[in-house]
């Protein structure tokens, strides 16, 4: 190794001097270099920082990207699913306009979820309020002030109100309402699994006028039938339901009785004929006409009556008192003066 060469040192310097010229100077180099081993650190530092902030920012990015093809997907099904509900809710409403009946259904929170056009067939004093959102409260309490129905039955609108919402407790329940205009519609009302109420009003006023005028024919035959079956009776014949009202009668009862002759049916009743009774007929026993009129009270609950009683002095009758389950009494009167 070639040994260096200090030409800066003096050879006549002291060898303290010249020692402590060199400890400074080597003192300089150190610093220098302990300087330039920072500076190379710091940039190597900078370097790792430098990667390892670029790797977060390109995973971030992928996250970023990742979401982003997220978020589109998310978008594409919502879109997908909000066509599927519109179609379905269009579909539905079609579907309840087609029904021939009047349909509604509210909620479980009793508010109307829809209802189709003829729901509001007759009613149109409310027609404007029938809408989504409308309470089943106050849906009854417009139809009960309304004037559309007759609350007859009930006695005023607040009882029908009561009535109908009692009716809508149930889990279902079939009646009709009569309209103040002679309408009559069938409501039928079905609780569903979700709480929901489906209300379907049914027009069914000639089926119910049909109905009636059947059922009265039948009424007329059978009395037809009663009065004929009467007439062939040798005795004096009348029947009185459970209030006491004439049901029928046939011609000997007049002439038995020898009741006035212009006397109308619509007055003879139960309470008529003891008083012609107690005014014309003498009673074989001294309670005759009391135990009469103990029997009529109760009917009921006691044994069929016989007795005999004298009419003008001059017709001795028989008289019989029964009672006709679910329909009332009947009283006969036998012609036995000549016995």
């Amino acid at each position: 190794m070639r040994e260096a060469k200090l030409d800066n040192l003096d050879p006549s310097e002291s060898l303290e001097s010249r020692n402590a010229r060199l400890e400074r100077i080597i003192a300089a180099l150190v610093r220098r270099a302990e300087q330039t081993g920072d500076a190379s650190e710091g940039a190597y530092d900078q370097f790792q920082l430098a990667a390892r902030l670029e790797g977060q920012m390109q995973r971030q990015s992928a996250d970023l990207k990742r979401t982003r093809e997220v978020l589109s997907e998310t978008n594409v099904l919502l879109g997908i699913a909000n066509t599927e509900a519109e179609t379905a809710q269009s579909q539905l409403a079609e579907a309840v306009e087609v029904i021939a009946q009047g349909f509604a259904l509210f909620g479980a929170d009793e508010r109307m979820i829809i209802c189709n056009k003829h729901f509001c067939d007759n009613l149109e004093e409310v027609k404007a309020h029938l809408k989504p959102g409308l309470d089943f409260e106050r849906y009854i309490q417009l139809l009960s002030t309304s004037g559309l129905v007759d609350v007859s039955e009930q006695g005023t609108p607040e009882a029908w109100a009561a009535w109908r919402q009692q009716m809508h407790q149930r889990p279902w329940s079939i009646f009709n309402v009569t309209l103040t205009n002679g309408l009559i519609f069938q409501v039928s009302t079905q609780r569903i699994s979700s709480g929901a109420t489906v209300v379907i009003h049914s027009d069914v006023t000639h089926l119910v006028l049909n109905e009636r005028r059947e059922r009265d024919a039948i009424v007329e035959r059978q009395a037809l039938l009663l009065q004929m079956t009467l007439e062939h009776l040798d005795q004096a014949v009348c029947i009185f339901d459970t209030e006491g009202k004439l049901i029928g009668q046939n011609q000997r009862l007049t002439e038995k009785l020898r009741l006035p002759a212009g006397l109308k049916k619509s007055d003879l009743n139960i309470r008529w004929i003891l008083n012609h009774l107690r005014k014309c007929a003498v009673f074989a026993t001294a309670a005759g006409f009391d135990d009469l009129q103990s029997w009529v009270a109760d009917p009921s609950s006691q044994p069929p009556l016989a007795f005999e009683l004298v009419l003008d002095g001059m017709v001795t009758l028989a008289m019989s008192c029964k009672t006709i389950p679910s329909w009332g009494v009947v009283f006969s009167f036998t012609d036995v003066s000549a016995e």
